[in-house]
């Protein structure tokens, strides 16, 4: 998907999710390439620079497998809850999605997803 051209979403922490009026939202610490636009370089030296996005699915139907996020256990290294990666992402057919994770190993049918990207000094 060209929409993910310079996104690493095997790198990208979840920070959340949620699913209201057919919308599932995925609250991430997105990890980002040079070859993204909204990448910023990284005074530390690593490629990678992290930016807190959200990953957006309109009008999903025939979900299945996602786990509540609140019987979900979480991570806590360094004082920020998470839920691990997106180990999967696959559009296997159009308009079909599959993603896994400790959020659940999750089908669904939805439009096509959004990667919105946080400003400098707002919260996911």
């Amino acid at each position: 998907m060209e929409a993910f051209q310079g996104v690493d979403l095997a790198d990208s922490l979840v920070l959340g999710w949620s699913l209201n009026d057919g919308t599932l939202s995925f609250d991430i610490d997105v990890s980002l390439w040079p070859d993204h636009p909204g990448y910023i370089a990284n005074e530390n030296g690593e490629v990678a620079c992290y930016r807190k996005a959200r990953l957006i699915f309109s009008s999903v139907r025939d979900l299945q497998g996602l786990r509540p996020m609140e019987k979900t256990e979480g991570h806590d290294f360094d004082g920020v809850k998470d839920y691990g990666t997106i180990d999967y992402f696959a559009q296997p057919g159009r308009g079909s999605f599959v993603l896994a994770g400790e959020f659940g190993d999750v089908e669904f049918k939805s439009d096509q997803p959004q990667l919105e990207l946080a400003t400098q000094n707002e919260p996911a």
